[in-house]
């Protein structure tokens, strides 16, 4: 079981992927983009190594991501960025694409030949198998009738020619992955894609799966899965949460407590939820015996203390 340390190690990490990393692993680009504070941003730049971004683009359908590495423990992770604008994350992508469709389709698509780049020998030609494409087609299409796949399959036959390898990832590596919002609902539907590449998965106010989404993936071959035990959700507890609670989830859900706001996109805010992780991390500091199994313990005075009754 993850520790509440944990919980907020990675709320940072899905933090820092909305941060602008082309240059690298910037002080500045943290704060800007990402909403780290001054000594966060020192903090987390002195814990972690960055080996990859991936920003979006016109051709990904606003995916980005970067892949982290733990400089205590060498452990990779594999941060998922939500919809940059707020207002596409909401009602573009998270609400139309997932609860309409059970995926965010292009963004499903870009992650998994990210992943596949990632896995591949630097500047190689990634390969990808007749039923890889087939399922990439069918979620890029929303179905797995090959009378509806055939333009998306024939597109992506051509466009996957150019994948070249990164090399970032050794074989056979587990790693971590985390998200919010629209990243924690790429990151669940990465257990689907791969789930033997998984040590353990973090959402953050992230969205579920369903519909066509998950029939693509077993109709495909695609069926396996990560054990519940290795995906945690953790949800802001205050107010309407935008898009928790889309579709059904992987693994267990823990709700935690925020300073609530007649805003619903600050309640869904993954900076809110970083800053409530933290004190719930303080509190664990203080009192060990406090774990991920006691959170209730901590919401209550939290909840307690509040200025909002």
């Amino acid at each position: 079981m993850p520790t509440i340390q944990q919980y907020f190690e990675f709320a940072q990490l899905a933090q820092a992927s909305y941060a602008l990393l082309e240059s690298g692993l910037d002080e500045s680009a943290l704060k800007a983009k990402g909403g780290f504070s001054t000594l966060q941003a020192t903090d987390f730049r002195s814990s972690y190594t960055l080996l990859s971004h991936q920003p979006d683009t016109l051709f990904n359908g606003d995916f980005s991501a970067s892949v982290f590495q733990s400089n205590a423990t060498g452990e990779y992770t594999l941060a998922i960025r939500g919809t940059a604008g707020i207002l596409g994350d909401i009602a573009g992508a998270d609400l139309f694409g997932i609860a309409a469709q059970g995926v965010a389709r292009e963004q499903a698509v870009s992650l998994y030949r990210y992943y596949k780049e990632l896995t591949t020998a630097a500047g190689q030609a990634v390969t990808y198998s007749n039923a890889e494409l087939l399922m990439l087609a069918g979620l890029k299409s929303g179905s797995y009738d090959p009378l509806t796949t055939s333009a998306a399959y024939l597109e992506l036959l051509a466009s996957t020619s150019f994948d070249k390898g990164l090399g970032v990832l050794p074989a056979g590596a587990k790693i971590n992955v985390a998200g919010h919002s629209l990243g924690g609902h790429l990151a669940m539907l990465f257990t689907k894609m791969f789930p033997d590449a998984v040590n353990h998965v973090y959402t953050y106010n992230g969205a579920g799966l369903g519909g066509a989404a998950a029939e693509i993936l077993d109709i495909a071959g695609f069926s396996g899965s990560t054990p519940n035990a290795n995906v945690s959700n953790i949800v802001a507890d205050q107010g309407w949460d935008v898009t928790a609670g889309v579709g059904f989830v992987v693994g267990s859900t823990q709700r935690v407590f925020i300073e609530g706001s007649l805003n619903p996109i600050h309640n869904h805010s993954i900076v809110n939820l970083t800053d409530s992780l933290a004190i719930y991390a303080l509190f664990a500091q203080i009192d060990p015996s406090l774990n991920t199994g006691t959170l209730g313990t901590i919401t209550a005075i939290l909840e307690a203390s509040s200025n909002i009754a």
